[in-house]
């Protein structure tokens, strides 16, 4: 501070002095001084050489330079990263000489070699007759922007290959049941024309008995092709979730998983009513479990499968378990996790698109077992959720905190989080 006091130019008392007014200009300087040294942005002084007569504490701060550390022998542009110096020597300084000012970014370099991006402003100072005096520099740091900048890239890259993987996934989808109704629906429903038509032509002939006969003939195939639509419509939405409720609807699923597959044990322990399941939750519970247990049946070849889901200290948990062959859930690549890629991902984002935890645990040879937690109540449901249930969903674990520190930035992210959340729902409900 008493640097810049030093600086302070003599000047000659005339006949026209008023020492008022030069008090008022004393105290002016001294708040804005004050002001300088509260700044949070580096704030430096030099003279018309370039050297740095005044850094303020966030300056120094910056730079990695002591509070008594003195800095008049230090130069300006040595302040600048190396990389960086000729653009602020031949650009900056000589537009800043020019018009008065520049502004752009750059990064500054502190005395333990560390590089910090910041926002920097240049400005020529000049006397009355035009005369330069000395430059200025007014620098923000930029490190928590760049952070937040790189996580929202990650994010991004992300939600591009999630959109790509989720139209692969729909036309996975729109292709099976084409098929469903291709192979099933279609072929009873081409029996029946061909029955009918077959009808016709008898009571046509004079043959009304056959023709009863051949209609007798049609009841079952018509009833196929009933329990086939049934069948298609359950697998896309089943009613009993509506009119019946999740518990019915699970039970119901595991038997007929039972009926398709004999040589299948399943063991189920539905440990909490009805009433204490959300609504909002119920549709989740069930697309996990059904995912759960097609993947332990097709690619782990489980023959015994344990489903619980229970209330525990004001949380609804979900645990599907198989004795199947399992597979490196740590690993990057492998068959496994390539068969198991998009039934992994569908579960995990349906727990987390419902406020939920998703977490798997499965060894070579040691099954699999998925467990899920909710909070057992949504209507509260807020950042705090992490607490009771752990780690926060992938669209938070992904983004980069660093240099996130104060309340806004945390805030920030956090509503970040919860867009790519919103964005994850409307790629899946497209």
């Amino acid at each position: 501070m008493s640097a810049i006091h030093s600086v302070e130019t003599t000047r000659q008392q005339g006949p026209g002095h008023r020492p008022g007014k030069r008090t008022a200009e004393a105290r002016a300087r001294n708040r804005v001084l004050a002001i300088l040294d509260k700044a949070t942005a580096l704030v430096a002084m030099a003279d018309r050489g370039g050297m740095l007569f005044y850094v303020n504490p966030a300056g120094r701060t910056v730079l990695g330079l002591a509070g008594d550390d003195d800095v008049s022998g230090v130069a300006l542009i040595e302040c600048v990263e190396p990389g960086g110096r000729a653009r602020i020597a031949e650009t900056a300084i000589p537009i800043a000489l020019g018009e008065g000012a520049w502004s752009g970014t750059c990064a500054l370099v502190g005395r333990d070699g560390h590089a910090i991006d910041v926002s920097l402003l240049i400005t020529a100072h000049r006397d009355s007759k035009g005369d330069l005096e000395g430059l200025s520099l007014l620098a923000q740091d930029l490190s928590a922007w760049t952070s937040t900048k790189s996580a929202l890239r990650i994010t991004r890259n992300e939600l591009l290959r999630q959109a790509a993987q989720h139209m692969t996934i729909q036309e996975n989808e729109r292709r099976r049941i084409a098929a469903d109704l291709h192979d099933g629906l279609g072929q009873a429903l081409g029996l029946v024309v061909m029955s009918l038509e077959n009808s016709t032509n008898l009571l046509g002939q004079g043959q009304p008995e056959k023709a009863a006969e051949c209609l007798d003939r049609l009841k079952p195939k018509v009833r196929e092709a009933l329990d086939e639509l049934r069948r298609i419509a359950m697998n896309l939405r089943p009613a009993t979730l509506d009119s019946l409720g999740v518990l019915a609807t699970l039970s119901w699923h595991l038997r007929e998983i039972e009926a398709a597959c004999p040589g299948i044990t399943i063991e189920r322990s539905f440990e909490v009513a009805e009433a204490e399941v959300p609504q909002t939750l119920r549709t989740p519970i069930f697309r996990i479990l059904q995912e759960a247990g097609s993947n332990a049946i097709k690619h782990g070849r489980a023959d015994q499968i344990t489903v619980r889901l229970a209330k525990v200290h004001g949380v609804l948990e979900l645990t599907v378990e198989d004795n199947g062959k399992g597979f490196d859930a740590h690993a990057r690549n492998g068959d496994a996790l390539v068969n198991q890629g998009h039934g992994l991902q569908n579960m995990r984002e349906r727990a987390e698109l419902s406020c939920g935890i998703f977490d798997i645990e499965s060894a070579p040879g040691q099954g699999t077992q998925v467990r899920v937690k909710w909070p057992a109540s949504l209507e509260n449901v807020g950042v705090d959720r992490a607490a009771a249930l752990g780690p926060g969903p992938q669209a938070m674990r992904d983004l980069d905190f660093t240099g996130a520190e104060t309340p806004h930035d945390l805030e920030m992210l956090h509503n970040l989080s919860v867009c790519v959340a919103c964005i994850r729902s409307i790629a899946n409900n497209g």
